[in-house]
């Protein structure tokens, strides 16, 4: 959701932090905690503005300020302060406190947006002549995304790529999904039948799930090579897990339950260079709070490393939204080195079908 810039661009800023090791390592990750007042966090831009819901407004926690966007819920935010969500029950766009019906460009309508990019492009999905379609707002419109009989989108990067999940068969299965400006992209799975996409950085990488062979559900990217995308499975915490963000410095977020028990207890992970962590077990001393969870559709994580998330205040016992911020800004993990490189050498993504979008006034 970060904008992904010009070849030399991405090879002198990616050869500079390599070599002059502008990020530097830190091998003992930790976080310090800001609580915002009580409220739900959703979403996190670079300035460090926060979106999510307190009671049943849309809010937006900035620089000791609350801003109160009217009844609905938000789910990201872009550079410019722009927020998208749901609200007064239909699909928004906010600028400011001014609120744009997205939802009214769409014939059924629509009841949430989710994901948005820095030049007000926003996603999510609403029923169609087909079912349930994937749906791309831009330019004051409204276009279907190719999806069969069901698709939802759940984010944009700036270059216009949208990540999702549409269903493959009439057993209600699904698969990752990546839409492109030409084409869409079926992103396959680990072996098993399910995957979804929940996030794409502006170097293409891809974060969400994918079962396994086994049936069990990781934790995935998808990274671009020659060849389409190349499948990592990221593990969990003891259970099932899946991925929610990431950022242009290749830092992944999620959740992870503890155990293969559907239901044990579930906490928020960071992904950093190859291990994934506990977040709670990574917060300062005298956090203040406890019972830390991530939402799964808002784009929690900025560039800067900081995680918009909620949780339980120890005195008060109310949830409260917190920003969380990083000891030292991530390095860039081996996950986008790995992308830039491929970049460099002119790698390009396997072709898929030709996109088609079904655009409607």
């Amino acid at each position: 959701m970060k904008q992904r810039g010009n070849f030399w661009l991405v090879f002198a800023s990616s050869f500079m932090g390599i070599c002059l090791n502008v990020f530097p390592q830190n091998s003992n990750p930790s976080y310090s905690v800001a609580i915002l007042g009580v409220g739900e966090a959703r979403g996190v831009n670079n300035a460090g503005q926060v979106v999510g819901v307190k009671g049943s407004d849309a809010v937006v926690w900035s620089q000791g300020t609350l801003l109160d966007l009217g009844p609905g819920i938000a789910y990201s935010i872009n550079a410019s302060g722009q927020v998208v969500g749901g609200g007064s029950g239909s699909a928004s766009l906010w600028t400011g406190t001014t609120r744009t019906d997205l939802g009214a460009l769409v014939p059924a309508g629509a009841q949430y947006a989710y994901g948005l990019n820095d030049s007000g492009q926003a996603v999510s999905n609403a029923i169609s002549p087909s079912g349930v379609s994937a749906v791309l707002w831009s330019g004051g419109s409204a276009s279907y995304l190719p999806s069969n009989s069901f698709g939802l989108a759940n984010a944009i990067n700036n270059n216009g790529e949208i990540v999702g999940a549409v269903q493959i068969n009439n057993n209600g299965d699904g698969h990752a999904i990546l839409w492109t400006i030409a084409s869409s992209l079926d992103l396959g799975t680990l072996g098993g039948v399910n995957s979804e996409a929940y996030d794409i950085n502006d170097y293409g990488l891809v974060v969400g799930d994918a079962q396994r062979i086994d049936g069990v559900t990781h934790a995935t990217t998808w990274t671009p090579s020659s060849n389409g995308y190349v499948l990592s499975d990221l593990g969990s915490l003891g259970g099932k897990s899946y991925a929610v963000s990431v950022n242009n410095a290749g830092v992944v977020d999620g959740i992870s339950y503890l155990s293969p028990d559907s239901n044990s207890a579930k906490v928020p992970f960071v992904y950093l260079d190859g291990t994934m962590y506990n977040l709670e077990q990574l917060l300062a001393p005298g956090s203040g709070i406890t019972d830390l969870t991530l939402d799964p559709l808002g784009n929690n994580l900025n560039d800067l490393g900081q995680i918009a998330a909620t949780a339980t205040e120890i005195t008060s016992g109310q949830r409260v939204a917190v920003l969380l911020t990083p000891s030292a800004v991530p390095e860039p993990s081996s996950l986008a080195l790995m992308t830039v490189v491929l970049g460099v050498f002119g790698v390009r993504r396997a072709r898929g079908r030709p996109l088609a979008a079904n655009k409607f006034r």
